[in-house]
């Protein structure tokens, strides 16, 4: 699993290929332009998350299932290729919404 961590979330992507590609795609200067300062790296046993994001790859961006939850972490599945500047965005964009949405459930105010 990868774990993407900002601002004291952890959002765990779930992929079974191209991970070395999403994760250069995650680490590419693009992102942090829009994400808060963020860290991607491989998860080292079983952390614990506030988020997971199930990554099938697909041409496009597509979320096909959401699992929004108070009191427990909640789960997405989209179907995207990896992520890349001005090719496709839209991943980097969704990241920063799960994102808020988990500092949200951590009662942060988020602008």
């Amino acid at each position: 699993m990868i774990i993407i961590e900002s601002s004291g979330v952890r959002i765990g992507l779930s992929l079974k290929n191209n991970v070395e590609e999403v994760i250069s795609g995650l680490k590419n200067t693009f992102g942090y332009r829009y994400i808060p300062e963020y860290s991607v790296r491989i998860s080292e046993n079983n952390e614990k998350i506030d988020t997971v994001i199930n990554w099938l790859l697909g041409e496009g961006f597509r979320v096909k299932q959401v699992s929004l939850q108070d009191n427990d972490i909640d789960k997405y599945i989209v179907e995207s290729s990896p992520p890349r500047p001005y090719v496709n965005e839209s991943p980097y964009f969704f990241i920063l919404q799960v994102l808020s949405r988990s500092l949200a459930k951590k009662k942060y105010l988020v602008i």
